[in-house]
């Protein structure tokens, strides 16, 4: 159980990491720009995005790749798998972040000696004793309301 356990907390970050940059990849393209001071040449700084249509068999299919161009106009490209492997790690590092940052404040509670996860409740609400069971229900305030209209006090 315990290698279980371990895995889904490092596998799954990561999943969500990569399914994180992926749609940030589909929904803003441009974000691929964010690899852009790494990975492109100092003699060729501004860097772009560029969206081309390929035919395949099954279809039509979109890429984005970013390519870095000179002063002069001279351009390279760097692809789409660099860039995307660059926002993963960001997006990676931010979730593992915040994870630990979790677990930082945990930690702390309990060395505190304050409870370790304040939003689990003590008990179960949906568990009822016998007594509770059995016992006799309470008055309805709204029938109170209307027998008292009915006969006034006094």
């Amino acid at each position: 159980m315990r290698f279980w356990k371990w895995f889904f907390i490092l596998l799954g970050p990561a999943l969500l990491a990569l399914f994180t940059a992926v749609m940030l990849m589909v929904a803003y393209p441009n974000a691929l720009k964010l690899a852009a001071p790494t990975l492109c040449a100092d003699d060729k700084p501004d860097a772009f995005v560029v969206r081309y249509d390929v035919q395949t068999s099954d279809g039509t299919g979109t890429n984005f790749t970013l390519f870095c161009m000179s002063e002069r106009g001279e351009i390279e490209e760097i692809g789409t798998w660099e860039p995307l492997l660059i926002l993963f790690a960001i997006t990676a590092a931010i979730v593992y972040g915040l994870i630990f940052l979790l677990w930082l404040v945990g930690r702390i509670r309990k060395m505190a000696g304050g409870e370790v996860d304040p939003m689990m409740p003590p008990t179960d609400p949906l568990i009822m004793s016998a007594d509770q069971i059995l016992a006799r229900p309470a008055e309805d305030p709204f029938e109170a309301m209307q027998r008292d209209q009915e006969n006034p006090p006094g």
